[in-house]
């Protein structure tokens, strides 16, 4: 990944990844389209494995089955980080409990 790359997904996800990463789940890779945008971000946790997709300006959550996701409220797509951030973060914490 190139540096306009990273700064890309940094721009649109950076304070997500910081609060995952404080829950030890970490960005493991990541593509970039050069053309549109659009970015897929892998994370991998001790009880988590999903990625954050960015498609046409919209964030989706990726990986776990759809009943998974449903029930998180993460069956969808999102705006933003911001939009994405507590229903992700809720879900990240009922696993470690």
């Amino acid at each position: 990944m190139n540096t306009s790359q990273s700064l890309e997904i940094e721009k649109a996800i950076g304070p997500l990844i910081q609060a995952l990463a404080a829950h030890s789940i970490i960005a493991v890779g990541s593509q970039v389209s050069d053309s549109f945008g659009n970015f897929v971000v892998s994370f991998r946790g001790a009880s988590k494995e999903f990625q954050i997709i960015r498609d046409r300006g919209q964030l989706i959550v990726g990986g776990p089955e759809q009943q998974e996701l449903e029930q998180a409220g993460l069956f969808r797509a999102f705006p933003g980080f911001r939009e994405l951030e507590t229903p992700l973060m809720q879900w990240v914490k009922r696993s470690e409990a």
